[in-house]
């Protein structure tokens, strides 16, 4: 993969067996990635970029002022989410084997170290 800098962008260019450009904007960090056909000319990518500048520039002021999640520690009291519903994490140690209460108000799953994490029904 090619990288080339257009404007003070850096671009990354990936080269495929496709007909046309497709230009992304990746989150969280805004990194620019540009797919274009195999035998397309450099110098069409480039004005191709140049054209779409103000675009790329929007979408990656809308990643940088997005709130970056909280990396997880999974103790208890903390606040998970799941379909877009906050869930009160409660951490209970377990000894024996694995089991799988089904009911509306709690998940449970067993992380390879064997403590037993449940998230209550109550939303936060």
């Amino acid at each position: 993969m090619a990288h080339i800098h257009i404007d003070g962008l850096q671009i990354e260019v990936v080269r495929k067996n496709i007909r046309t450009l497709r230009l992304t904007v990746y989150a969280p960090d805004g990194k620019v990635r540009v797919a274009a056909p195999l035998r397309m000319a450099a110098s069409t990518i480039e004005e191709f970029v140049i054209a779409r500048r103000v675009w790329i520039l929007k979408h990656q002021a809308k990643f940088a002022a997005r709130e970056r999640p909280v990396a997880l520690a999974y103790v208890s009291g903390e606040a998970h989410f799941f379909q877009g519903k906050a869930y009160q994490l409660q951490v209970l140690e377990a000894k024996g084997g694995h089991a799988w209460p089904f009911g509306m108000s709690s998940f449970w799953s067993y992380p390879y170290h064997k403590t037993l994490l449940r998230s209550s029904a109550k939303a936060c």
